[in-house]
């Protein structure tokens, strides 16, 4: 009897599907984050450095400016995956193709963590930028 109870229950809890999860980290990635760290393939950015950076997500659609230089593209979420998955497709300023990224996330109330590498070699596995790693590792917090 609690057997069949508990079974019951497995079948009438609701259930975030795939689409569902997606749709849900998009909506908490949504607005502008500010940059607070950087670590480019092990070597920290320094902070004055980052002052005005910006992640700005619309949608499936980012911004990211940093300095003189600006991106933009497309965000790919699996949140599915341990540690959550994101891959971005970018171009410059100009609209020249950049290539890809592909890297994991963490957002934990109005921090935000991307760990990512660009264009080619394996997906980061952890939030870390070690020397010779090619990761870059960007924390951000919610703009106001």
């Amino acid at each position: 009897m609690r057997l069949h109870f508990l079974l019951t229950l497995l079948f009438v809890l609701p259930t975030d599907a795939p689409a569902d999860a997606v749709k849900k980290d998009l909506e908490m990635l949504q607005g502008t984050w500010v940059l607070t760290g950087l670590e480019n393939d092990g070597k920290a950015v320094p902070a004055k450095d980052l002052e005005g950076s910006t992640f700005v997500v619309k949608g499936q659609r980012y911004t990211l400016k940093s300095g003189e230089e600006s991106f933009q593209g497309v965000l790919k979420l699996d949140p599915s995956r341990k540690p959550k998955t994101i891959d971005a497709s970018y171009v410059d300023a100009d609209g020249k193709d950049r290539g890809k990224a592909t890297g994991i996330y963490e957002v934990d109330g109005d921090r935000l963590k991307i760990c990512w590498r660009d264009r080619s070699g394996d997906r980061p596995t952890e939030f870390a930028s070690k020397p010779g790693s090619g990761n870059r590792l960007i924390l951000l917090k919610r703009g106001k």
